[in-house]
């Protein structure tokens, strides 16, 4: 049998040779797509797709219960300052979840510790709700006067560590009472 000779076109030549190594080393990334009927390869310059967001936390303190965005204090005066809110705004959860706040005091040991649901809640010393970009910001207010922090002068760094009940994402934030 007699072997034919074909010139192909230049461009055709390197989509077939590509296609042959691309097919020859596994299936393509996800940024290289095979097109056509294995003639032609073609390449995207759309970077892969992102993997989905998980759950993260952005803490600090406050010392009125904000509404919308805030500036997290970093100290505040014992004697100036009556209770602070500690702020948790979580993305990627959803409402029938739960934070785990602890409170550390400035000797190190556990102040407080609970439970708080993302769902919408309003009481005297807790508020969680839905932000309009779909934030989950819970607020727990940690009382000063008239607690054992004002009686026995318990200044010094006060720490909150708030993590997603049942999963690994969290954070902490601190503030100096002095």
């Amino acid at each position: 049998m007699k072997r034919q000779s074909k010139c192909l076109p230049a461009g055709l030549a390197r989509a077939l040779c590509l296609a042959t190594l691309a097919a020859a080393c596994g299936p393509a990334p996800d940024h290289v797509a095979a097109g056509g009927q294995g003639d032609t390869v073609v390449v995207t310059d759309q970077p892969p797709p992102a993997p989905p967001a998980g759950p993260k936390v952005a803490l600090g303190f406050a010392t009125e219960l904000p509404a919308g965005d805030y500036s997290g204090q970093s100290e505040a005066a014992i004697s100036e300052t009556p209770s602070l809110w500690v702020v948790a705004d979580w993305s990627g959860v959803t409402g029938d979840q739960s934070e785990q706040l602890e409170l550390i005091a400035p000797e190190g040991s556990s102040y407080y510790a609970a439970e708080i649901p993302f769902a919408d809640t309003n009481t005297s010393l807790v508020h969680s709700a839905a932000l309009a970009d779909g934030t989950r910001r819970v607020a727990f207010q940690l009382l000063i006067w008239g607690t054992t922090i004002e009686s026995y002068d318990e200044v010094g760094t006060w720490t909150a560590r708030a993590t997603l009940a049942g999963g690994s994402a969290g954070g902490q934030a601190a503030v100096v009472l002095r």
